[in-house]
């Protein structure tokens, strides 16, 4: 009998990855032009745990507001109000993300512990 825990263990990669990226997005949350990033999940090699497929950018546009642009005229710095976009990080969403992942991460330890103890009566039932 073989017990494996490997799609347990690409499931935890592939959370803790998920977790940098919206890490990343709530850290620049407040960085004018940031796009935030979008983590894709697909089912893994036969059809066992969980990887990314993909990390893409979403384009969607942030909110716009006045903001002091600063340019260089014949030497001279000047300033003037201007529109600038801000980050379009979606916080609730983030959050959101972020517990979904946290969640998903405990159910593959319980998972992970489970097949260790089962492992471990198999192993004290055959000594």
């Amino acid at each position: 009998m073989r017990i494996q825990s490997s799609p347990s263990m690409s499931a935890l990669y592939s959370l803790a990855s998920s977790l940098q990226v919206t890490a990343n997005n709530l850290a620049n949350v407040n960085t004018n032009e940031f796009k935030a990033s979008v983590t894709r999940f697909e089912t893994g090699p036969r059809d066992q745990g969980v990887r990314i497929s993909e990390i893409s950018e979403d384009a969607r546009p942030g909110a716009f507001v006045e903001h002091p642009v600063y340019m260089e005229i014949d030497g001279r710095a000047h300033q003037r109000m201007g529109w600038v976009e801000t980050s379009n990080t979606d916080v609730p969403r983030e959050f959101v993300d972020m517990i979904s992942a946290e969640r998903a991460y405990q159910a593959n330890i319980a998972s992970i512990r489970t097949a260790d103890e089962m492992l471990g009566s198999i192993l004290n039932a055959s000594a």
